[in-house]
């Protein structure tokens, strides 16, 4: 999981802003903007395996 999420921090996911993302083996296997239906597709991607899924921010923060 933590190399899941090593990919999800570091990668460019700006094709998947603002959407739900989950993610296997270091990359993207289904997204969208319900979590829900994000979960029950990837479960059924990984035959019922816990996906890592987390959402990507519509914009950036910025430190002044």
């Amino acid at each position: 999981m933590l190399d899941n999420y090593e990919f999800f921090t570091s990668s460019n996911l700006n094709e998947f802003k603002g959407e739900w993302v989950a993610i296997d083996n270091e990359k993207v296997i289904f997204h969208g903007k319900d979590i829900k239906e994000v979960y029950k597709e990837a479960k059924r991607i990984l035959k019922g395996k816990r996906p890592f899924i987390s959402k990507v921010r519509a914009e950036t923060a910025r430190l002044l």
